[in-house]
């Protein structure tokens, strides 16, 4: 990749994966980066054009300069998750933020004081 590529980032499910590149690349300090609106799915109700070619790798110009400002520790996660003028979202399915289902982290529910973004 170079500093000057353009990258779109999808993924064949709900945009997490996309979502999870779209914002590791500008914490590393790429700007211009987007999520496919619908990603994989969306791409193939259109009827637009698949590949199975799989490009040979070249190497590119980028150099990662990591954004500290864009990542909070968590004694600040819990203090902004008690000021009224915060917010702290869990962008987890419901289910997984109300602790009834938890099938990665060891333990269940959510950070004290967050709002689940998908029940706003």
């Amino acid at each position: 990749m170079n500093a000057d590529s353009r990258v779109v980032a999808y993924d064949d499910s709900n945009g997490a994966y996309a979502a999870r590149l779209w914002w590791m690349l500008r914490w590393l300090g790429h700007d211009d980066v987007a999520v496919l609106d619908g990603g994989m799915r969306r791409w193939l109700q259109l009827g637009l054009p698949l590949t199975e070619d799989v490009p040979a790798p070249t190497p590119g110009n980028f150099i990662a300069q990591p954004r500290p400002g864009m990542v909070v520790s968590a004694p600040a996660v819990l203090t902004a998750a008690s000021d009224p003028s915060a917010r702290v979202l869990d962008a987890r399915a419901p289910e997984r933020y109300r602790g009834e289902v938890e099938p990665i982290d060891k333990v269940a529910g959510h950070i004290p004081g967050a709002r689940n973004i998908l029940s706003e």
